[in-house]
């Protein structure tokens, strides 16, 4: 059998099931069972921006809204910043939060998401990354650039102490059910592999994201967010916008761009230019069984070494 080390303490085994059975996953047994009942307390995450968890996104105190899931490690820091900002103004100068679970100025409430819910004609966007570059980028954000322990799988830690990504790989193909933080959380374990109600979620794949990004924001009413002012996201990139189309930063809703071509964000972790770098043959494969339910349900194909994300996209339909 490939992967892992050979043992972990019962203890831990124990803990790590214990805390998977009672996460706050959208769609895990435990939010299912308290917002049925339209909890207040245990559907909080429904009201405020909060990557791995659907909510109801307002332009405007009148707007009945558009069901948003950001699935975390696919750009939700970057898109929760442009929500906040296309909502408040006076947000274009100030440096870039990261917060995640921020109330918006037009707050919905839980019988707001549930109607949300129950229209087909509300609109429903769920963005996806391709989980081979997510998991990388998840290892580089939270374990090697940046670490914090209380996002790593339950007794990673301790087991592995060099924390490499061949440990971390190792780690939870052995162990899966360790995974308790949704930064490592499968996307199809999240919001985005929940049914948001009467209608399905339109997939956005951050892979082609030229292709939906005007629709989304000017649907979501917060082109005058995207479009000057990155700088401060992503200071390396050098990008004044959110995301530079072929067209370049001037995005107008009334008027959409007909050149194509990729197009251009900036990246707290560059995971998508150092997938050879951390990758070996090995790891491709030890991730794509665990990935699996996450490459049917956004149809993606396994990554290869050395081929370019955009070769995984197959048809969503």
């Amino acid at each position: 059998m490939e992967g892992g080390p050979s043992w972990t303490p019962a203890w831990r085994v124990a803990a790590a099931k214990r805390l998977a059975a009672t996460q706050l996953y959208d769609g895990s047994p435990a939010v299912q069972r308290h917002c049925e009942k339209a909890d207040e307390q245990h559907c909080k995450y429904h009201t405020v921006t909060h990557a791995g968890f659907s909510f109801l996104y307002r332009q405007n105190a009148n707007d009945t809204g558009a069901l948003v899931c950001l699935s975390p490690k696919a750009g939700s820091s970057m898109w929760l910043q442009a929500l906040h900002r296309g909502a408040r103004p006076g947000w274009h100068d100030r440096p870039m939060p990261r917060r995640h679970a921020m109330p918006l100025p037009w707050p919905s409430t839980v019988e707001m998401y549930h109607a949300a819910r129950a229209s087909a004609a509300t609109p429903r966007y769920a963005i996806v990354r391709h989980p081979h570059a997510r998991l990388l980028s998840g290892w580089l954000g939270k374990v090697k650039n940046h670490p914090q322990i209380g996002t790593w799988p339950v007794g990673f830690a301790a087991s592995q102490p060099n924390r490499s990504f061949e440990a971390l790989v190792s780690y939870v193909w052995r162990y899966p059910y360790t995974i308790v933080n949704p930064h490592f959380a499968q996307q199809s374990a999240l919001c985005a592999g929940t049914p948001p109600g009467a209608a399905p979620w339109r997939v956005l794949r951050i892979e082609e994201v030229e292709t939906w990004y005007e629709e989304l924001v000017c649907s979501l009413g917060i082109a005058h967010a995207v479009r000057t002012g990155w700088t401060k996201f992503d200071p390396a990139s050098r990008i004044p916008c959110m995301v530079e189309l072929a067209c370049g930063c001037s995005l107008e809703c009334a008027r959409r761009c007909q050149q194509r071509g990729p197009a251009r964000h900036g990246t707290f972790n560059n995971a998508d230019n150092l997938m050879n770098k951390y990758y070996t043959p090995r790891l491709v494969r030890l991730v794509a069984t665990l990935v699996q339910p996450d490459l049917d349900a956004f149809r993606y194909a396994a990554w290869t070494m050395g081929a370019p994300l955009a070769t995984t996209l197959r048809p969503l339909s």
